[in-house]
């Protein structure tokens, strides 16, 4: 997806390119709602970007992949339309393989997928920074497609959050959590992930400290 500034007819500029995590892919219905834009993709789903502050690139608020299969050069499955003008601020997905689906956006900005590297092995890495006042980074790695979660538990071990929680393909991901609205104290968060191909499971917690 390519954005263009348009603002003098006589000198039109290009502004940015958005590319998806998931490639081989293609754009193909994208519409501006307020300061945010909504974009539909064969294979890679559905992406909504915080465009505010352009002619700056905008930043990614989050995304969902309707059609989670292995990359090929059949461009034309997945998602096929999104909807975003719902007065509840509510958005629907059509997608012809996987039927529709209806979001909203949460607090969080979404998962961000770092680099291309795949990696060999599951791993979750310590947050950062911690302590942390009010969010933190929480990366991991997924070394085979599968199902994954990531959660938050506080010290009883009670779930605060599932961060993450569902198909992803293996790659190095990133993903912020925001403590704003809990007390000081030691939570704990885990990662699990289905290893499809070697028939197992994967889990690892690690500790954080929210310090405000």
């Amino acid at each position: 997806m390519r954005i263009w500034n348009c603002t003098d007819l006589n000198n039109i500029t290009f502004n940015y390119e958005y590319i998806p995590y998931q490639n081989p892919t293609m754009v193909h219905n994208a519409y501006f709602n307020g300061d945010k834009i909504f974009i539909s993709h064969y294979g890679a789903g559905v992406v909504v970007l915080d465009a505010s502050n352009l002619p700056a690139a905008p930043t990614l608020l989050g995304y969902y992949d309707t059609y989670p299969a292995p990359p090929s050069q059949d461009y034309f499955k997945g998602a096929w339309n999104v909807y975003c003008y719902y007065p509840s601020g509510k958005f629907v997905v059509s997608d012809m393989q996987t039927g529709l689906y209806v979001f909203r956006l949460g607090n969080t900005i979404g998962i961000q997928k770092v680099g291309t590297e795949i990696p060999k092995e599951f791993k979750l890495e310590q947050n950062y920074p911690n302590p942390f006042n009010p969010s933190t980074n929480l990366e991991f790695r997924i070394a085979n497609f599968g199902f994954v979660t990531l959660k938050v538990f506080d010290i009883q071990g009670k779930v605060i959050t599932a961060i993450v929680n569902e198909e992803l393909k293996p790659g190095i991901y990133k993903v912020n959590f925001d403590g704003s609205k809990l007390a000081s104290g030691v939570f704990f968060y885990t990662l699990a992930a289905e290893d499809n191909i070697n028939n197992r499971r994967f889990a690892e917690s690690k500790k954080m400290i929210l310090v405000k």
